[in-house]
Parts: C-alpha cells; sequence; structure tokens
C-alpha cells in the first residue's frame, strides 16, 4: 500500500519526485511510532501511580481513626471524613484509568494513521 500511496501522491501532484516522497513517508511513520512510543511511557507510570494508589486505598480504607469514633457524635462526624478520604481515593482512580483510556485511544489514531501509509509487514522507520 506504501508504493501505491507514493505513487498516489505523485500522480496527485502531476509528477514529483519519489524518493522525497517515500522519504516524507518513512519520516512520518517514524514520527508517529514515537508518538506511540511516548504515550505508552506515559501509560506505565500512570499504572504504576494506579498501583501506589491502590495500596493507599487498601490503607486508608482499615486506617480508622478509633480517638474518633469513641462516642457516637465522634462517629457520625467521622463518617464524613472517611467517606471524603474514601470518596478522593476512588476519584483519582477513575481519573487515572480515564487517562489511560485516552492515551490509548491516542495510540489507536497513531497507528491508525501508519496504516494508511504503509504495508502491514512493512516496518518504515528509516531515515
Amino acid at each position: 500500500m506504501k508504493n501505491s500511496f507514493v505513487s498516489s501522491v505523485i500522480s496527485f501532484q502531476k509528477g514529483g519526485d519519489e524518493a522525497k516522497v517515500t522519504r516524507f513517508v518513512n519520516r512520518y511513520i517514524k514520527s508517529n511510532k514515537k508518538q506511540i512510543s511516548i504515550r505508552k511511557d506515559e501509560i506505565s507510570e500512570i499504572n504504576e501511580r494506579l498501583e501506589d494508589l491502590n495500596d493507599k486505598t487498601a490503607e486508608d480504607l482499615v486506617s480508622v481513626n478509633l480517638d474518633a469514633i469513641k462516642t457516637a457524635d465522634g462517629i457520625d462526624s467521622y463518617i464524613n471524613t472517611y467517606r471524603s478520604i474514601q470518596k478522593a481515593n476512588l476519584e483519582a482512580k477513575l481519573d487515572l484509568k480515564e487517562k489511560i483510556e485516552d492515551l490509548e485511544a491516542e495510540i489507536a489514531v497513531f497507528e491508525a494513521l501508519n496504516a494508511q501509509v504503509s504495508d502491514s509487514d512493512d516496518d518504515s522507520s528509516n531515515d
């Protein structure tokens, strides 16, 4: 498909330098692959933060302030504090998962862009 893409560009331009178009396509694919790599690295970092947050959430879940729940009023007051902590942890996890989904969608776009101009068995990362 890449050769037909290059041919299509040259045909559309009513002539042109096939080597220049090929070099452009190779650099375009390489640039898209770099963007994919950057996003995969970001996903790895987010996954690490998510693991840390899961550990923190597990710890916070069992970290009930025993002094704060000595009385009925203390319990009622502490419920709001406890709920707030758990809610913040949950919202943070959901935000991180959403960021991962967004990055995965971006990766799919870059992969689709590369597929438009290259053969499926072509590694075109030259130049």
